[in-house]
C-alpha cells in the first residue's frame, strides 16, 4: 500500500518541497494560456504550476488533445510561443505573424519531444502567428535542453512577455526562477 505524502493544494508539491513561498504576482495585459502535456503534470523541475501562480491573468490546462475554442483561444488576437523553424520543420501551412495586437500568449509545457507531439496532434496550432524570441542563454541548470538557447516555460513567457507587455513588471520572474533552481540544485546529488 503506497501512502500519499501530504501536498500543497496551491502549488500541488509535498508540503516539504511546497513553492508557494517564492510566488510573485505579476499582472499583465497579455492573457497567457499554458498548455500542459500530461507527462509534465506534477514532475518536481517543471515549471508550469509556479508560472501559473505568479500570473493572476494565465490559465493552465493539461492534456494532448484541445480544440482552439475548449481553451478559450481567440485565433484573432492569440500568438503561439514557440519557434517557428520548429514549427515549419514538422507542419505544413504555416502562416506568417499577423499585424493585429495579441492580447493572447498560449504557451506548450513539456520536453521539446512532447511539445512537439501536442504540435502533430493539433494541427490547428500552425495557423497561430507566432512569437519568436530573442536567442538567450538558459538558467534552467536541473534539466537538460536539446539546444543551449532552449529556454523553460518559466523563462520562455517571461521573456514573451517582456516582448508583448512591455509595461508588465515580469523582471521580479528572474527573482522567482532563480530561487526555484537554486532550492532544486540542493537536491541534486554532487558527484
Amino acid at each position: 500500500m503506497k501512502l500519499e505524502r501530504p501536498s500543497c493544494e496551491l502549488c500541488l508539491r509535498p508540503t516539504r518541497t511546497c513553492l508557494c513561498d517564492l510566488v510573485q504576482k505579476v499582472n499583465s495585459n497579455i492573457e497567457v494560456i499554458i498548455w500542459q502535456h500530461p507527462s509534465e503534470a506534477g514532475h518536481p523541475k517543471g515549471t508550469a504550476q509556479l508560472l501559473y501562480l505568479c500570473l493572476p491573468n494565465s490559465r493552465l490546462y493539461v492534456g494532448e488533445h484541445y480544440t482552439a475554442s475548449a481553451l478559450g483561444v481567440r485565433s484573432s488576437e492569440c500568438a503561439l510561443l514557440y519557434p517557428e523553424e520548429e514549427i515549419q520543420s514538422g507542419l505544413k501551412g504555416c502562416v506568417e505573424r499577423k499585424s493585429t495586437p495579441t492580447h493572447q500568449l498560449l504557451v506548450l509545457d513539456g520536453t521539446w519531444r512532447k511539445s512537439r507531439k501536442l504540435l502533430y496532434l493539433n494541427t490547428w496550432l500552425a495557423d497561430l502567428p507566432r512569437v519568436n524570441l530573442p536567442s538567450e542563454q538558459s538558467e534552467y541548470r536541473i534539466r537538460k535542453a536539446e539546444q543551449p538557447n532552449q529556454l523553460s516555460t518559466f523563462e520562455a513567457v517571461q521573456l514573451g512577455l517582456k516582448v508583448l507587455d512591455p509595461h508588465a513588471r515580469v523582471g521580479c520572474l528572474t527573482t522567482v526562477f532563480s530561487a526555484f533552481v537554486e532550492r532544486y540544485e540542493k537536491f541534486i546529488p554532487t558527484r
